[in-house]
């Protein structure tokens, strides 16, 4: 099943890229609440759609249902 990760972080992001589909640390680094929100939204959709994320291109299959902060 699809899974789209989130960063919460820049610092996340950036450190995990390979792993990560969205940096939503933006919004602290500057850029807009909305053109964020239509950049997941676009992102929602295309994984709908189809598209490849991160963990299916690197074929990475581990779940952590009740853990709490980072699963690497």
């Amino acid at each position: 099943m699809p899974t789209l990760k989130i960063a919460t972080n820049t610092p996340l992001y950036e450190k995990k890229k390979n792993w990560m589909d969205f940096n939503a640390g933006r919004l602290v680094d500057g850029d807009s609440m909305e053109q964020l929100m239509y950049e997941l939204f676009e992102a929602v959709i295309l994984a709908a759609e189809g598209k490849k994320l991160k963990h299916e291109l690197n074929g990475s299959r581990e779940m952590a249902i009740f853990k709490t902060g980072v699963t690497v």
